[in-house]
């Protein structure tokens, strides 16, 4: 089972899913699949801001300009929040 999943078909055909990896921790997941069967995992994606404790609810969006982004959630203060909205960019 996966917390807060978010899929997205992308231009190679493929499904991608973003995920909250654990309750604290600054890293999200992303995996992959062909048929939304079977998935395989991509990474654990860690957010590298100062004072982040946890990461979660990563959401795709396709921004204006036709790429592929993702807004999650931030706190530094742990699971009672507050969290604040934050963009993520694909590299690759």
């Amino acid at each position: 089972m996966l917390r807060d999943p978010s899929i997205i078909r992308a231009a190679d055909g493929l499904y991608y899913i973003a995920y909250t990896t654990n309750w604290a921790g600054s890293t999200f997941g992303i995996a992959r699949s062909a048929d939304l069967k079977s998935w395989t995992h991509v990474a654990d994606v860690p957010v590298t801001l100062p004072g982040v404790k946890n990461v979660w609810a990563p959401e795709w969006f396709r921004d204006s300009d036709g790429s592929l982004k993702l807004v999650v959630s931030l706190s530094t203060t742990g699971t009672q929040g507050p969290f604040g909205a934050y963009t993520v960019k694909a590299l690759d």
